[in-house]
């Protein structure tokens, strides 16, 4: 049996967590190799001390087979799981794409619903791109030490058309415990839990609030909700295949995240680090623009907030 080698590309708050539990399950495993693609002080701190997983599932400690940012240390990947942010996502594929072997699989974890236009055209043509997104609240409150904080912590990724044969790369992260679903109608799962992400991640930081603070308050649920249309009538316009009952079954799961919970986008802007405002505010106004839709609401976080 050949080894299959999985590569981890950007070790934050939903890399590490998923990247946490494959290591941890396949830590005496000779056949399956995991690989932490990380640099800096993330790179030596697991290196030195290991990666801490504090979760509502278990906290542990775990050390992956391998943790580097050369590409030749890295070598050939079976699967590389990119869980970078949006504005670094070309900049990491174009890095790291040749250690992605022949027939090799790409799954794009973020916050995007146009990853597969970002990035597809960057990848050699032997390697398949499978888009993906994750439901969960998890973040880095240091160097090599991530904190998951609440959501069902479950993985999607696909692609249109004849999805059988990456059967094997969904059983690799099942086998790990990880709620993973392989589907061919990814583009409609993305786009459903951006509808979520993208308005939760603007009214918690035009407000500057927790989820808690947000679901308690009536006026700051109806500027949620009224994001969420914006963000429907977009969907609307693309010819998704979504229903706007999914909007009331975003704001019933709101009810069980986390009171202290918060976006990244939002605990990003307030250290004043670069945020994923490029995928999350910019594309809704450009994709509006372009449908002729004029999304107030969004306009109005983006000026508050100083994106427009």
């Amino acid at each position: 049996m050949s080894k299959i080698r999985v590569g981890i590309l950007g070790i934050g708050g939903t890399g590490g967590f998923f990247g946490g539990k494959l290591a941890r399950h396949y830590s005496d495993d000779k056949n399956t190799e995991i690989v932490f693609i990380a640099r800096n002080e993330v790179k030596e701190k697991i290196l030195e001390k290991g990666l801490r997983v504090d979760s509502i599932e278990g906290d542990f400690d775990v050390r992956p087979d391998l943790v580097s940012d050369n590409t030749d240390e890295i070598g050939q990947l079976d699967i590389m799981l990119v869980c970078v942010k949006s504005y670094s996502l070309e900049k990491a594929i174009n890095q790291f794409k040749g250690n992605v072997k022949q027939g090799g699989a790409v799954i794009s974890i973020q916050n995007l619903v146009n990853q597969a236009e970002r990035i597809e055209r960057l990848l050699p043509t032997d390697v398949a791109l499978l888009e993906g997104c994750a439901y969960i609240i998890s973040n880095t409150i240091g160097p090599g030490h991530v904190m998951h904080k609440g959501g069902p912590a479950t993985l999607f990724f696909g692609r249109s058309g004849d999805i059988n044969k990456f059967e094997s790369v969904r059983k690799v992260f099942v086998d790990a415990g990880i709620k993973a679903t392989l589907s061919s109608d990814i583009s409609e799962i993305i786009w459903k839990k951006f509808l979520f992400i993208s308005p939760i991640a603007v009214a918690c930081s035009y407000f500057s609030c927790t989820i808690g603070e947000l679901r308690d308050d009536l006026s700051k649920l109806n500027f949620l909700r009224a994001l969420m249309d914006e963000v429907f009538e977009l969907i609307k316009a693309k010819n998704i295949n979504l229903s706007s009952e999914e909007i009331d079954n975003h704001l019933q799961f709101l009810n069980g995240l986390p009171e202290n919970g918060k976006p990244s986008m939002q605990l990003d802007i307030e250290s004043n680090r670069q945020a994923e405002t490029d995928s999350l505010i910019d594309y809704v106004l450009l994709e509006a623009k372009k449908h002729d839709l004029t999304p107030v609401n969004y306009r109005k976080a983006a000026k508050k907030l100083n994106y427009l």
